[in-house]
């Protein structure tokens, strides 16, 4: 009886230790899909979540698939701590292994990132000074000579993020807006907020294409 509950224990490790490597292995693959497919400067760290794995793979459909890029650029501007939630994967073997056959898609997404306060800085007018107090971001005009104090609006569009100067007792200054319509796989920006580290930048997509299908090469096995 000993032997039989000791022989079940190794089988069920033996299966766990499976479960894990075949995970590390898809989710390698997926990165490399995603490199390519979206151009991006390296791949990305990929983890495909959710025990036990072998019935996801088995079924083509993964609970959720996490990414994270330590930076990427999208409409000129440089992204920090790319953060990517995929739920709803749907991907047979055959598609991740052979990129010949289809797109691999995802029903949901949602992905923060940084954009650093320098962004911001390098497009304001000529004389404004912009500074961090907590969770909002302070403005010093020195246009007249005379220090004047003011704050900075922020506010998401669909051309990307808007941002309104307000100066203390000044007309409103003329905003301008940081493009990023091209947000890598096409998602769309839902929130902005301020941090220490930089503008805090939310967004999600229904129904996204992780990678693509290449054209014009080979299919891999039938």
């Amino acid at each position: 009886m000993a032997t039989l509950l000791i022989t079940i224990l190794v089988l069920i490790a033996l299966l766990a230790a499976l479960d894990r490597a075949l995970a590390a292995a898809i989710a390698a693959q997926i990165g490399e899909r995603l490199t390519i497919a979206n151009g991006l400067p390296a791949r990305p760290s990929v983890r495909v979540l959710g025990f036990p794995f072998l019935t996801q793979l088995a079924f083509g459909d993964y609970h959720e698939v996490s990414v994270t890029l330590g930076s990427v650029s999208a409409g000129g501007v440089e992204f920090s701590e790319l953060h990517v939630r995929f739920t709803g994967v749907h991907a047979s073997l055959r598609k991740i292994l052979w990129p010949g056959r289809s797109d691999i898609t995802a029903e949901h997404a949602s992905a923060t990132a940084l954009v650093p306060l320098t962004v911001l800085s390098q497009r304001l007018p000529p004389g404004l000074t912009l500074s961090q107090a907590g969770s909002q971001l302070r403005l010093i005009s020195t246009v007249l000579g005379v220090p004047v104090p003011g704050t900075l609006g922020l506010s998401i569009s669909a051309d990307g993020i808007t941002i309104t100067p307000r100066l203390s007792g000044m007309p409103a200054l003329v905003g301008f807006v940081i493009p990023l319509q091209a947000l890598p796989l096409r998602l769309a920006l839902t929130a902005v907020s301020v941090t220490e580290q930089g503008l805090r930048v939310s967004a999600a997509g229904q129904n996204v294409r992780l990678a693509a299908m290449r054209t014009g090469g080979s299919a891999g096995p039938g």
